[in-house]
């Protein structure tokens, strides 16, 4: 494709958009990049990014921040002679008062150091009923190009802010969950919740586990069980998040990943909600199907708005088996797409896959992102493809998005 007809395609696209959504009456939401004054971190994706606003009472120092932390910068080529993953376990943090990015360099736990350099872990921030607010790190891993040489983690990690240093959290009792790639975490209260990823057998997971903050103990509340159908399907990196009312944890929401075998591509499609009350999953059927395969959610973003109970996905992979161009790595196939969406549950109407209309449409995959609150989703890092002689060529994002989701 020459740089001719890739442009006149760009500009065909942009302008159907433009023409649709007048047409329909709609005001679009808005994409816009937020200003930063310095140097961002260098190109990675596969990291964890979490907003951070502290007790006013602590001072303005470590409010209104993005801290982002981990991930890779990846090598695209994987039989190249000399072609080499680069993990970190940078710990960097966005200012939105002076606009600048600074590597934190926090101050190591002193028995066990700093966390090792990892991508595709679980991360939430941690606002105890009292105390300080800090941001919770579980699991990942790191492994070269072909897999053939791999670090799984179990670990947990905890980042205070306030003090600008690591404290390494040591569970208390067994059974454990395991070290695990992918593992998706939300955080309510004191109590941390973990669903699925990949063993270090690569045996895909599904079970459910809390963990208790306080007294830095694992339960396990579902086995994990890929062969029962009452259980979301065996995954890792899906979307994970939870609803609540402000005073009541409300459910636990998951939705995508990828699904066995390793680097098949293959999504999971469905939406599963589980139940504290009743401790079971359910699967939530939705009018029409969905986002399906025009939208991939793998190693995207997401949030709940619990304002009106709505799951907003944006960006992440598809899977496209028949792509016209390729990329030497066992993950080929999934290439990244775009295109915001949202599913609303309520009774008794069906809950439904809505498609929103944006101004601007970033295209990445492995994105960083973080919610604040029911007002905005912000991503960075991660990255698109450009087609260059039937190529790939990796095009890595510096900037940082933000999504207006308030009139979402």
């Amino acid at each position: 494709m020459t740089t001719t007809t890739t442009i006149l395609s760009l500009f065909l696209f942009l302008l159907f958009h433009f023409l649709w959504v007048s047409c329909q009456g709609i005001p679009p939401v808005q994409w816009t990049t937020e200003t930063v004054a310095n140097t961002p971190p260098s190109q990675r994706g596969a990291g964890r990014m979490d907003y951070f606003q502290d007790n006013p009472q602590q001072g303005p120092t470590f409010r209104d921040s993005l801290y982002i932390f981990g991930g890779f910068d990846e090598c695209f080529n994987a039989t190249a002679p000399g072609c080499e993953h680069v993990w970190n376990n940078e710990l960097w943090r966005y200012n939105f008062q002076s606009q600048n990015w600074t590597n934190m360099n926090p101050t190591p736990d002193p028995v066990h150091g700093v966390p090792s350099a990892r991508g595709f872990l679980g991360s939430d921030v941690y606002t105890p009923l009292s105390g300080t607010p800090s941001i919770i790190y579980y699991g990942g891993a790191q492994y070269n190009p072909l897999v053939t040489v791999r670090e799984w983690y179990g670990d947990i990690w905890e980042y205070i802010p306030s003090t600008n240093s690591w404290k390494n959290r040591v569970p208390t009792n067994s059974p454990i969950p395991g070290a695990r790639l992918g593992p998706a975490i939300a955080i309510w209260r004191h109590t941390m919740y973990m669903f699925g990823g990949i063993s270090t057998s690569f045996q895909f997971l599904n079970d459910l586990w809390s963990y208790d903050l306080v007294n830095d103990t694992w339960t396990v509340i579902i086995p994990s069980n890929a062969s029962d159908p009452s259980l979301p399907p065996a995954n890792f990196a899906p979307q994970f998040q939870l609803s609540n009312n402000g005073a009541v944890l409300q459910a636990l929401y998951m939705y995508g990943g990828n699904v066995f075998p390793p680097g098949s591509g293959n999504q999971n499609e469905e939406i599963w909600k589980y139940s504290l009350t009743t401790n079971s999953w359910s699967k939530i059927a939705t009018v029409p199907s969905g986002p399906g395969a025009n939208v991939g959610r793998v190693h995207g973003a997401s949030t709940f708005k619990n304002t009106n109970n709505k799951f907003i996905i944006t960006m992440g992979d598809k899977d496209d088996a028949i792509s016209e161009c390729r990329i030497n790595l066992p993950s080929a196939g999934q290439l990244p797409t775009n295109g915001t969406w949202y599913m609303r549950e309520a009774n008794p109407v069906m809950p439904t896959w809505t498609e929103v209309q944006t101004t601007f449409i970033p295209k990445l995959k492995r994105v960083y992102y973080a919610n604040k609150g029911d007002v905005a989703l912000y991503i960075w890092g991660g990255f698109g493809f450009t087609c260059v002689d039937q190529t790939d060529v990796a095009e890595w994002n510096f900037n940082l998005y933000k999504l207006d989701i308030s009139s979402i």
